[in-house]
């Protein structure tokens, strides 16, 4: 199934690092973030299958980055997930990324507010009835909002050495931070 024109909040389809861990129940995993920010779109996402869950942003909590989505107003986001090893235990390849003319897009690139046609694959969810699981398969950009990719910052290498102190002797009025 295809949901055309959603808009995400946020894109984590880099082939290379999924996010997660690889613990037991903890399968690495791609994920796209739906966003609704009013009630008639929150109404076309949940029709078309999507689990929507509404967010309150605290404007008085300054750490809230929720604040800044939707003018601090309420919205509704729904996580849509591929996991790297299935249930079966077969592993999976990244959902690809393309743009209108169906060439590749580097998912890194994908900004929140950019508008994209997102392939799902909808089954019921057996824990929760009534609720489904969105598997995803594949991510059109529409509308490209481009957001810079992270660039990771390093360590610089110092000729001073690592100071060793024993915790059980240290006294805690002496530590200098």
């Amino acid at each position: 199934m295809i949901i055309k024109d959603v808009e995400v909040l946020f894109v984590a389809m880099n082939p290379e690092s999924p996010l997660g861990s690889s613990e037991k129940d903890q399968s690495p995993y791609w994920i796209v973030i739906a966003l609704a920010r009013d009630k008639a779109e929150k109404t076309r996402l949940t029709e078309a299958g999507l689990n929507m869950l509404a967010v309150v942003p605290d404007e008085d909590d300054p750490e809230d980055r929720d604040v800044k989505v939707n003018d601090g107003k309420m919205f509704w986001k729904c996580g849509i997930s591929r996991k790297e090893i299935n249930q079966q235990g077969k592993t999976q390849k990244c959902p690809p990324v393309v743009d209108l003319s169906l060439n590749p897009v580097s998912p890194d690139t994908v900004g929140r507010g950019s508008i994209c046609n997102v392939m799902v694959y909808l089954y019921e969810n057996e824990k929760k009835p009534g609720k489904n699981v969105a598997v995803l398969m594949k991510l059109q950009v529409v509308r490209h909002v481009v957001q810079e990719p992270m660039v990771n910052e390093e360590f610089e290498e110092s000729t001073k050495t690592t100071e060793i102190v024993n915790a059980a002797t240290m006294e805690e009025d002496k530590i200098e931070y």
